[in-house]
């Protein structure tokens, strides 16, 4: 027999210590958890200093540029407008910045106004800017953004009727800088005593009922709502007399499968809560924009505000009614318990009413998906890899090579 012979009570004692090194899984976890908490408290703890001073940096880069004339800037606490001053202390400039939905995110637009109500220059993008890169991207392009100068609010672009060139490709990307634009002058004129037209096209219809408009592919797109106490859509109605987006793309807005979508939802609603119609999200982006308005415009009162003459389509009853003369069909399809006469899908319940399709919310239901159209509509998309030109109801998509 050879080899050094154990000792008394080695084996017991190596037993004891591996059955002592072995540790409950559970406390091995919540000491890691223990340890990564305090690591990222401590990171937050050393950074946030620094992200701040770094946030605050460039906002005074931004007011310098766009005020100049200002020695100092002071912050009014409740308006969050930074007033600009001279050596003096008088105001030379006021700005403040406004957040709007473009196509791939929030845009922040900067806007400077002298006192007297003309805006001294704007600075367009924001930590979560998203905009296509050589398309809404050039939004904040000094080329795009001294357009503005000058000029008193509101302002619009040319193809809607006011003196702002959209950039080619990104129109979606230049009436939310046009939008943040109003917003902020409209902002500003509280503070600084100049006076602004509301862009504002909010409507208080009656109890919980409400309407607002944006400018679609083809014009106004008219949305409305109603809402219950905590802001949730219980029925929606798009179109109006002055609806004309494009048959079978945008027009398609008025169908059962894309307003089912926003019922149930609390505002406000974005544009990633929804899928949008294939080929028409200049129109899909109308329609966010205008529930966003409704939004805006409740925070600011719009419940107690006088009511209009306009009213919201009521349910018609429930029936399905013959197709008109041009093949369109204009009666309603609404959820009826046993009604052979109702022939509509079940899970919602709809009804128009002239040009006017109002969708109510039902128990229990989910929205079908939108079939993908052939046609698209140009600058809807905003997407570099393609080009489309539209000549009369025709969209022609180019692909580059």
């Amino acid at each position: 027999m050879s080899g050094k012979p154990n000792q008394p009570g080695e084996a017991g004692i190596g037993r004891g210590i591996g059955m002592n090194k072995k540790l409950p899984a559970w406390l091995v976890l919540t000491v890691i958890c223990v340890v990564a908490a305090a690591l990222l408290a401590g990171t937050n703890l050393m950074t946030k200093d620094v992200i701040a001073e770094n946030a605050n940096r460039a906002k005074m880069e931004t007011l310098g540029k766009l005020l100049p004339d200002a020695k100092t800037f002071e912050d009014d606490p409740e308006s969050g407008i930074s007033i600009g001053k001279d050596g003096d202390g008088n105001p030379v400039g006021y700005a403040l910045a406004a957040v709007t939905q473009g196509f791939g995110g929030e845009v922040e637009t900067t806007v400077a106004a002298r006192p007297d109500g003309t805006i001294n220059g704007i600075s367009v993008g924001g930590s979560n800017f998203a905009e296509t890169a050589g398309l809404g991207a050039r939004a904040k392009e000094p080329e795009f953004q001294a357009q503005f100068a000058g000029k008193t609010a509101p302002v619009a672009l040319k193809k809607d009727g006011g003196e702002i060139d959209a950039l080619s490709g990104a129109t979606i990307t230049s009436r939310a800088v046009v939008k943040g634009v109003n917003q902020a002058m409209e902002g500003i004129a509280a503070v600084a005593g100049f006076t602004v037209e509301s862009t504002s096209t909010a409507e208080h219809l009656g109890e919980g009922k409400y309407a607002a408009t944006a400018q679609g592919y083809g014009g106004p797109v008219k949305v409305y709502l109603t809402l219950d106490d905590s802001r949730t859509i219980q029925e929606i109605a798009i179109g109006d007399s002055q609806f004309a987006e494009t048959k079978e793309v945008g027009g398609r807005a008025k169908e059962p499968a894309f307003q089912d979508q926003f019922i149930g939802k609390t505002l406000p609603v974005a544009i990633g809560d929804i899928d949008a119609i294939s080929g028409a999200t200049i129109t899909t982006n109308a329609v966010i924009e205008a529930i966003g308005e409704i939004n805006d415009a409740l925070d600011k009162g719009l419940a107690d505000s006088p009511i209009t003459e306009e009213k919201q389509p009521e349910a018609a009853p429930a029936e399905e009614k013959k197709e008109s003369a041009a093949g369109t069909k204009t009666g309603v399809r609404k959820r009826s318990g046993g009604s052979a006469a109702a022939t509509a899908a079940p899970e919602a319940e709809s009804t128009q009413s002239g040009n006017v399709k109002v969708r109510r919310k039902t128990a229990g239901t989910t929205a079908t998906p939108v079939p993908d159209a052939e046609a698209a509509e140009a600058e809807a998309t905003e997407a570099p890899a393609a080009e489309a030109t539209q000549s009369g109801n025709v969209t022609v998509r180019r692909v580059k090579k």
